[in-house]
């Protein structure tokens, strides 16, 4: 039985990582088309609408892929704007204390926050 469960856990960890990094992948390849297409663009509106595009495949992935759960969006919502809004914490503190803006800002600030939306969709959104 634990061994059954740390396989199924596994399973889980690497499907979460696959679907992130796909999700992730359009993240960035949107904020990278906002900011070609406008270079002045303030990177939280950049962040905003990179966001809105990747929750998209983040939550179809995660529920189909990752926790195979017939959960529907409001929990795993709440989950992805707790994640954003972290993200968002941490691109104000790049651009403002490191004084890295545009592209360079969204691309680190988006790798800090996976493991708290991992966590809570485990625990909660997609139980």
């Amino acid at each position: 039985m634990l061994i059954k469960n740390l396989r199924e856990e596994s399973r889980k960890i690497f499907a979460f990582l696959g679907v992130g990094l796909v999700a992730t992948a359009v993240h960035l390849f949107v904020a990278w088309c906002v900011f070609f297409i406008n270079p002045s663009t303030d990177p939280l509106v950049a962040n905003l609408i990179a966001f809105l595009f990747a929750f998209q495949i983040s939550f179809f992935g995660h529920r189909n892929i990752t926790f195979r759960s017939t959960a529907g969006v409001k929990k795993f919502m709440l989950v992805a704007l707790i994640n954003f809004t972290l993200n968002n914490g941490a691109l104000i503190a790049i651009i403002n204390i490191l004084d890295i803006s545009g592209f360079p800002s969204i691309l680190m600030s988006t790798f800090l926050t996976p493991g708290v939306t991992y966590i809570l969709s485990r625990v909660w959104a997609f139980k």
